[in-house]
């Protein structure tokens, strides 16, 4: 569809609306009382579209920090920072939006952090099923990259076993399972998150040292890590050391 066609197309319904209620371009904002609350076509009005997400379009400090900005810059005296440099308000934006982003990078080093050595600890009293060590755990929160570390520094805390780490994001599970060298054969990661996924409502695979599946129930992710020990002592009496 040409470019022309399309606004033509718009004029059109545009006409027609115009015809049937009220034109929207000539619905005038008069005023702002609060953020909330206008002046519109001379009556008092409800915004029901505001941009008011924060609470800030009229929020005293937010107004007198933009006035001052106008003071020390002016309305439009910038241009692109390439041509006419960059103003020191840009530059203090940036520099505290570094900052946020800095503290945010520390506090999720440090929430996985805590995550990691709780794990780390309980992977010392690991159960055993079978002959076999098992580390099953509900890690929400973290980042999927954040999980597979978690995974492969606890496998290795166990020496031998399996560790099974669950989370949910938001309406989605997802699962991990990671099995160290010596039971690949006969425990392979990819067969017990298959097993596993089933029972969040998806699916998955991988290799068998590591495997992931994702699923749609995340209410049944206690479930499905309680499922693990029936599952490894079904998938032992059935295949041979």
């Amino acid at each position: 569809m040409a470019l022309l066609e399309k606004f033509r197309q718009l004029a059109e319904a545009h006409a027609a609306l115009v015809r049937t209620s009220t034109d929207p371009f000539r619905v005038t904002i008069e005023r702002i009382l609060s953020p909330t609350e206008a002046i519109v076509n001379g009556r008092r009005m409800i915004l029901a579209g505001t941009n008011n997400y924060l609470g800030l379009t009229t929020h005293p400090k937010l107004k007198a920090r933009a006035l001052k900005a106008l003071e020390r810059f002016g309305v439009g005296t910038g241009s692109v920072r390439t041509i006419a440099g960059t103003m020191a308000i840009h530059m203090e934006l940036e520099r505290r939006l570094a900052e946020l982003r800095a503290l945010k990078r520390e506090l999720e080093g440090q929430r996985v952090g805590v995550v990691r050595e709780r794990l780390l600890r309980r992977a010392e009293s690991a159960p055993v099923v079978a002959g076999v060590r098992l580390l099953a755990e509900r890690v929400d929160g973290l980042g999927a990259q954040e999980t597979r570390e978690l995974a492969d520094g606890l496998r290795g805390k166990l020496g031998s076993g399996v560790v099974v780490l669950a989370r949910a994001e938001e309406a989605k599970a997802a699962l991990l399972v990671a099995v160290t060298r010596d039971l690949e054969t006969r425990l392979p990661a990819g067969d017990l998150v298959r097993a596993l996924a089933r029972i969040i409502g998806g699916g998955g695979g991988g290799r068998p040292d590591i495997a992931e599946a994702g699923g749609k129930s995340p209410s049944r992710l206690d479930e499905a890590l309680a499922a693990l020990p029936g599952e490894i002592e079904r998938r032992l009496e059935t295949k041979p050391d």
